[in-house]
């Protein structure tokens, strides 16, 4: 779900509802933090959306912005439960290079959303939606044993292209996912099964441009081969994957039974995918919760790269301890979960 097109799919999905006489369904968020039903909810986070393995010690978490409160970055040790926001900090920022097309995001607006590591794990790409469309970088370092994060610049996009997910390739540059266009309009066609996005590879040398035969009804979650050659993104609205060609060639598809949303890599090579057991109307409840946790039904499931066999490894219906699953993460012994909207991830065993 993209952070600054929340309130216009909130209004254009509560108005269908309203004319075609169903309503959108409450939800009672998730105030208790305690294990249930094998789920440990961490709470204390905001909209903590996606999250990647920075190393065997820390994952850094992409925080959402609510209504009135600015996202940020933070680092999250599960061994001590110490929590860090990396950026925005006090720190000065660096002023764009001088042939850069955007300076640093600003501070009031950050909306951060996907997640991605560069392939030697020394830049952080992070799809921003406040204040404009654009896939941000930001250089990791280390001080004083804890990560740190340094802005280090931007490839902005069209701001009719709402941007979701971005994952890196190995020769420097990346694929994103663009969920639905930014017209008033254009969610409708999550709830009617249109094609509503596609995926954009970008590289140094050719910059922007569009990947043949990658559009879907609201493409989410993106991770690539090792290679770089393939891509696979969840299609949220119609509740499949999909393996392509860089080239737009070979394209194929494995249904979930769920709207599967970020993508993540287990340590034996399977595609990890988290989403939800909800439509387009009912996600709604879950955007700009003040407080407790989102109550989505929601499941984890792991697709072969080869054969596309899909396994559930969770579902958690009703949801108890934690919902509204928008990312999953196999980190050690534990698979990470991330939510698209409240106050808490979770982990369930990886086993």
């Amino acid at each position: 779900m993209t952070p600054h097109g929340i309130r216009t799919l909130t209004a254009v999905l509560l108005t269908i509802a309203a004319t075609t006489a169903f309503a959108c369904a409450s939800h009672t968020p998730l105030v208790d933090c305690v294990a249930v039903d094998g789920v440990t909810p961490i709470c204390g986070f905001q909209n903590p959306e996606d999250l990647v393995a920075l190393d065997d010690d820390w994952l850094l978490i992409s925080q959402m912005p609510l209504t009135d409160t600015p996202g940020n970055l933070v680092a999250f040790r599960p061994a001590d439960g110490t929590r860090r926001i990396l950026w925005p900090t006090d720190a000065k920022t660096p002023a764009a290079a001088p042939d850069d097309a955007c300076s640093p995001p600003a501070v009031e607006a950050f909306g951060p959303h996907g997640l991605d590591l560069s392939r030697d794990r020394t830049t952080l790409l992070v799809v921003n939606h406040g204040g404009r469309e654009a896939v941000e970088r930001f250089a990791v370092g280390e001080r004083n044993g804890f990560p740190t994060l340094t802005w280090s610049g931007c490839i902005p996009f069209e701001e009719e292209a709402m941007l979701n997910d971005v994952a890196s390739l190995p020769d420097g540059g990346f694929v994103v996912t663009q969920m639905v266009g930014s017209s008033a309009l254009a969610p409708l066609g999550l709830v009617l099964g249109l094609d509503t996005g596609r995926v954009w590879h970008w590289s140094p040398e050719a910059g922007i441009q569009a990947i043949p035969d990658s559009e879907g009804n609201g493409p989410n979650g993106i991770v690539v081969s090792p290679d770089g050659e393939t891509i696979y993104y969840s299609e949220w609205g119609a509740q499949q994957l999909v393996r392509l060609r860089r080239d737009g060639t070979d394209r194929r598809t494995a249904p979930l039974g769920f709207h599967p949303d970020n993508l993540s890599w287990t340590p034996d090579g399977r595609v990890l995918a988290g989403g939800q057991i909800t439509g387009p109307i009912q996600a709604t409840g879950c955007f700009d919760l003040a407080e407790g946790g989102c109550s989505l039904a929601s499941a984890v499931a792991t697709v072969d790269p080869t054969t596309l066999a899909v396994r559930r490894v969770w579902t958690h219906d009703p949801a108890t301890a934690a919902g509204g699953i928008s990312a999953a993460l196999h980190h050690g012994d534990v698979i990470w979960l991330g939510a698209f909207g409240g106050d808490r991830i979770g982990r369930i065993p990886a086993d």
